[in-house]
């Protein structure tokens, strides 16, 4: 008996690290200073669904391969000026910037369609 669905997703876990805090408070030297908080803190950390696999390091070999455009996302919510985005734009400064945590269990609680929003 199934009680919730199971998705055939994994979960990418991205919260933010010292480095990508430094570089905002960088760009935007005139603002509040950013600050670090705990990975877990609420709404600290953005959550990405990724092609489904049963060993997360095989999840890692996926995102090392498909990195960029969810860094591109990452760096957009910070800053939309592209010009001021860091470089080099690499696989090392992604693990530099974020924590980074794979769940292969995903359990959709709702019992409904999943509604996408437009982008």
């Amino acid at each position: 008996m199934e009680i919730f669905n199971i998705p055939n997703r994994n979960v990418l876990f991205l919260a933010p690290k010292q480095p990508l805090i430094d570089w905002v408070n960088h760009v935007f030297p005139d603002d509040q200073p950013e600050r670090l908080e705990a990975p877990l803190a609420h709404d600290n950390a953005n959550i990405y669904l990724i092609p489904a696999e049963d060993d997360p390091e095989d999840s890692i070999k996926w995102l090392k391969s498909n990195f960029r455009p969810i860094l591109e996302e990452e760096l957009l919510e910070w800053c939309t000026d592209t010009d001021l985005w860091p470089s080099p734009f690499d696989w090392e400064m992604f693990k530099a910037w974020f924590v980074i945590s794979i769940h292969t269990m995903l359990v959709d609680t709702v019992d409904e369609e999943v509604e996408r929003e437009e982008v």
